[in-house]
């Protein structure tokens, strides 16, 4: 009888215990994967709290959760609308959760975080960390994007504009070059760009207007006529 206890204890107790939690485990991921479905915010907010819970553990199919959150960001921040009106707080809420994950597998692999053709305007996202992520043919209307990290980024025809900040971000091997459908050239306009490392992108094509000052003497000296310099226009009184 002990013998059989022990085996019971140490081996079909356990297992039953697995079994157990990977229903449960599946089960959350479907209900929040059916929340972010949701037209209701307070829905899909409920949604991203499931995954946040999921996430923490670090699952085996974290690329699946990342897919989802990412699709999330896509459909909701669509480049084709001008505003995120109501979506605002969970876009934004969406983008922190993603980037708040791990960038790399057990085998370090990247993972694959398609954040393309996303409007986001007047937004506060300091410190993100969108290392490996693909950002291309977006448009960045006064964000404030300082601290965070584009490295290994895909910028190509991507826009930032109108008071965005791109302050002591980092560039290290990002893409800046043309879209391949719009032919738009990676652009910062207006933005500010202080203490970033711009020269340390992989520039193809790129188009900046200088407005605080912003020392882009190492980016024509490694990049040359790659690099179109805008002059900001006078003010007519």
């Amino acid at each position: 009888m002990i013998f059989v206890d022990s085996i019971f204890d140490h081996l079909i107790l356990p297992a039953i215990d697995q079994k157990i939690q990977a229903y449960r485990t599946q089960a959350a991921f479907d209900s929040a994967r059916e929340l972010l479905k949701s037209q209701s915010v307070s829905e899909c907010v409920k949604g991203l709290s499931v995954f946040r819970r999921l996430c923490l553990d670090n699952p085996p199919n974290l690329q699946e959760h990342i897919d989802l959150l990412c699709e999330f960001v896509r459909d909701k921040a669509n480049r084709e609308q001008e505003m995120l009106g109501a979506w605002t707080s969970g876009v934004r809420s969406a983008l922190i959760l993603i980037c708040s994950l791990p960038r790399y597998d057990r085998n370090n692999w990247s993972y694959h975080l398609d954040l393309s053709n996303i409007r986001l305007n007047d937004l506060k996202l300091e410190r993100l960390n969108l290392e490996n992520a693909v950002l291309y043919d977006c448009v960045f209307h006064n964000v404030d994007f300082g601290y965070s990290s584009f490295k290994n980024c895909d910028l190509g025809g991507t826009v930032f504009e109108a008071s965005s900040s791109a302050e002591w971000c980092n560039f290290t091997n990002s893409l800046v070059n043309c879209s391949f459908l719009s032919g738009v050239a990676t652009s910062f306009l207006d933005t500010r760009l202080w203490g970033c490392n711009l020269e340390a992108a992989r520039i193809d094509r790129c188009r900046i207007k200088v407005v605080d000052g912003y020392n882009l003497q190492p980016v024509l000296n490694r990049y040359g006529d790659r690099v179109e310099v805008l002059v900001r226009q006078p003010q007519v009184a």
